[in-house]
Order: C-alpha cells, then sequence, then structure tokens
C-alpha cells in the first residue's frame, strides 16, 4: 500500500512511465481528477450509471461547475432565441395594435421591463461582439418603436387644463408608490413633516 497522497508510477512495455488514475491509501481508495488534477477519494467521483460500479473522470465539484457552465449556456441560448424572434416580430409589425400587444406579452415573458430590456440589451451585446447581423436586427427594432412612440405620443397641447392637471397627478402618484422615499426627501426639502398614516 502506498501512502495517502502518492501516486502509483508503472512502467510500460516501451520504457514510458505512466501514471495510473486510481490511487490507494491506507484509508480509502483515491483517484486523479482530471479536470482539477487533485487527489480525492472515490467517494468524490459520480459513477456513471446508477447500478455500475465505473465512475467519472471528473469529481463532482469539478462536475457540478461544468454542469452550471453548460445550462446557463443553454439557458443564455434560449433567451437569444426568444430575443431574436421577439425583434424580429417587433421589426416587422405593421399595426400599432398588435406592436403593443407584442410588446405587453413580451415584457409578461421576461418578467417585466427591465428583464426585458436587460435581456435586449444583452443580446445585442453579444452579437455586436460576434459580429452577427442580429445586433442590427436590434437597431431596425428600436426604430420600429421609436416610430410607433411618435405615431401615438399624446400632444400635451391637445389636452385640456382638466386634463393635464389629472395625467400630472397620475404621474406623480405612480412615481411616489413606485419610490416613496423621493417624496419624504422632497417633503422635507420644503420643510413639510411626513407623517405615515396609520392602519
Amino acid at each position: 500500500m502506498m501512502s495517502e497522497g502518492r501516486m502509483a508510477l508503472e512502467e510500460l512495455e516501451n520504457g514510458d512511465i505512466a501514471m495510473t488514475k486510481t490511487i490507494t491509501s491506507t484509508s480509502a481508495p483515491m483517484r486523479l481528477c482530471e479536470q482539477c488534477l487533485t487527489a480525492k477519494p472515490i467517494s468524490q467521483f459520480r459513477r456513471r450509471t446508477q447500478s455500475g460500479s465505473a465512475r467519472l473522470h471528473q469529481c463532482r465539484d469539478c462536475h457540478n461547475a461544468y454542469e452550471r457552465a453548460r445550462l446557463a449556456r443553454k439557458r443564455q441560448q434560449r433567451d437569444d432565441r426568444r430575443v431574436s424572434k421577439a425583434l424580429t416580430q417587433i421589426k416587422n409589425e405593421s399595426n400599432s395594435k398588435r406592436l403593443e400587444l407584442l410588446c405587453a406579452m413580451l415584457v409578461q415573458q421576461f418578467g417585466g421591463t427591465e428583464g426585458f430590456a436587460a435581456a435586449w440589451f444583452n443580446f445585442h451585446c453579444r452579437a455586436a461582439n460576434r459580429g452577427q447581423a442580429a445586433a442590427l436586427r436590434s437597431f431596425k427594432a428600436i426604430s420600429r418603436l421609436l416610430k410607433y412612440s411618435e405615431e401615438n405620443r399624446d400632444d400635451p397641447g391637445d389636452l385640456s387644463d382638466e386634463d393635464l392637471e389629472r395625467a400630472v397627478l397620475d404621474e406623480t402618484k405612480e412615481l411616489i408608490l413606485r419610490e416613496p422615499e423621493l417624496a419624504v426627501a422632497a417633503a422635507e426639502q420644503i420643510g413639510w413633516t411626513v407623517i405615515p398614516a396609520t392602519n
């Protein structure tokens, strides 16, 4: 028996020396991970099949890291396909109502506006780094959305004073609900005291 941590060397018929993968010690059999090149107990290597005794050549830590990276790549490819398809649909959509519905659906699919914007931005960066035409499609989709927003923008001059006041009030309420600390800071700056409502 060899001492723990030492590797077995065997001489081949042609005179070369090779390192064996299974390493034995006084306590438990050891094996060399081909990924991290660390000797670990054989129990740290996954079985190839549930019923078999053959083991993988990667330790559990290396295998898990590889699987996490592989799944992340698959997730990224899936998201890239979804974003690419969405950008093509946005770019090609001529009907404004359908464009609104498409954007609402995409925002929901990606977990909100920020999620969709982040997926779009990441897709564009990856496509631009690879020099793909998908980066151009991204700009065409932005151009289509800008055209839509210009066509459907409300002109404040067309609103009555009451409608304009209601629109400003609604926007202010929405901002306060989204960021209450901003409202408290503004109130303190003009000398008001904020008293929270009691339920």
